[in-house]
Parts: structure tokens; sequence; C-alpha cells
């Protein structure tokens, strides 16, 4: 059955808004052109490059530093009043006690947007107050994992609070273009040394005056959320699944992936085997 193209351009394109791929052209030999799309397709949408030397293959530059941000003000240095609705903010992180040479590769950050919870803009522009807060989790993998952790940690709530008329005027908008901008810088700052090396991770957006969270993720970390059922002889507590995780072999990733040009497959063990998780 034809594929209409419009459909087509929608589902291939990557969801972060990486260089788009060359693509490469079947040529005699032993298939180098379609092994590299494959590669390519994969890898630039996942954190990590595609293979270099390889006809059409996209390059990217050494590393170079990033343009400075302001930052966001910390849980810890959070004056009280802007605490509103939050008694107690905890971070934890278990080590891998079985890996040697293990280095934790969690980042985190609890926060809000700088100044006195003012939004960006004039009022008569019609910015309003934001008295936003942050919570961020970010999970490494790969050789680097811990330093793309940290870029996110660090870039990613800077770019929710400096969203035209304050995060809460768009937390859709926000998130996205928060998490686009700080893939770019995570590939900016590091360079090469992020080869097979990424981050997922899940942002919390509160909105107090509302009541409101607002969720984004990439990959598999999750929010959850804690709703106390009350109940006179047994009141429990109800796990409450706030995001989805994001896949390479869930049906919609596995799909946007192949028609980029990509595959989803697991790693290929010492032996042959499948070695972890399928990835794309």
């Amino acid at each position: 059955m034809p594929m209409n193209e419009q459909k087509f351009r929608q589902r291939a394109s990557v969801t972060f808004g990486r260089p788009s791929s060359r693509k490469f052209k079947s040529g005699s030999g032993a298939g180098i052109g379609s092994i590299g799309a494959c590669f390519d397709g994969c890898f630039s949408a996942l954190m990590a490059f595609p293979a270099e030397n390889l006809p059409g293959s996209v390059v990217y530059p050494e590393a170079r530093p990033l343009d400075p941000l302001t930052p966001c003000i910390s849980w810890e240095a959070l004056e009280p009043e802007r605490r509103v609705g939050v008694t107690h903010v905890e971070v934890g992180s278990t080590a891998k006690e079985c890996s040697l040479g293990w280095v934790n590769q969690d980042a985190k950050a609890a926060c809000a947007p700088p100044g006195k919870g003012e939004a960006g803009g004039s009022p008569a522009g019609g910015a309003k107050r934001d008295s936003s807060m942050f919570f961020c989790v970010f999970d490494g993998h790969g050789k680097n994992g811990h330093e793309v952790s940290a870029v996110a940690a660090e870039r990613l709530p800077a770019y929710l609070a400096a969203q035209p008329g304050g995060p809460l005027a768009g937390p859709t908008r926000a998130i996205e273009a928060a998490f686009r901008k700080t893939d770019e810088d995570i590939y900016q700052a590091l360079g090469p040394k992020v080869e097979y090396s990424g981050s997922t991770g899940v942002v919390v957006i509160v909105d107090p005056g509302k009541r409101m969270l607002h969720v984004g993720n990439v990959g598999d970390s999750r929010a959850v959320l804690g709703q106390l059922l009350p109940d006179a002889k047994a009141p429990r507590w109800h796990a409450l699944a706030l995001t989805t995780d994001n896949k390479a072999d869930s049906p919609d990733e596995r799909e946007r992936i192949e028609l980029s040009g990509g595959t989803v497959m697991p790693m290929e063990g010492c032996e042959g085997e499948d070695a972890g998780p399928a990835r794309g």
C-alpha cells in the first residue's frame, strides 16, 4: 500500500530536532551503505553519533564551550514563601554494588526560576507572576553518561525558566523547547565523548496556584504520583503513573525509528547473543 507522504514526513521526524542525516546510497562492495544508513538513523536519534568515515555520514565538531545561562535557584536556597505547597524534597540514588568501577550516572535538579517569582516580559505584554518549581531526574548511560546527565540537569531547568512569559504561560511548549535545546547543548559540550552515551530524563513543572503538574519525559525515566485514598477502615496509598516509557521497541517508537531509516535490535554480545534491551 503506498504510504502517505505527509504522514511519513511527520512520523519520520526526529523527536528532539537532531540534525538530519544524509541518506546513504547503496553501492557495490560489502554493503557498507545500508549498514551505515541504519547506524546513522539509529544513533542520531538517541544521543549518540553516526560512524565516522562513512560516505555521507554526519560529522559532529569537537566539544565547544556552552553559552552562559542564568541558573535557577536551588531548592535549598529557595525562600520559604516560594515553596508553596511543597513541604519536603528528598533525592536518593542506589549504588550498583555489583559493578566494578561503577560511577553514579544519576543527576537531579530541584529548583525554581530566578528572581522573586515574576514571569519574563512586562505586565502590559500579558506576563503574569510565575511561581513554578522544577523537579528533574536524569539517568545517564554509556561510558560518559554521567557527564551527559550532569549537562542536562544544569541546562534544562534554565531553559524552562527562560521561556518568554515563564514556563507556565505554555508548559507543553516550554518542556519541548527545553529538551530540544538541552539535546543540542549535550552534543556541543561533549562532542565525540557522547558517542554511545546519553541520558534519559523526566521533568515535572509544579504550578502551585492551579495545583497542577506538567510532566515530560524522554526514554524510560518515570514520574509517579502517590495518592492517599481515604478509607475510614483502611486508608492506603495508590501509585499513579504520570509518564509512559519512551522505549525503542514500543510500537509507535519502533515505527518512527524505522521510518527515519533506522532499525531496532539489541546489541550483540561476544558470542552473538542478544545483550541488553532493544535499542534504536
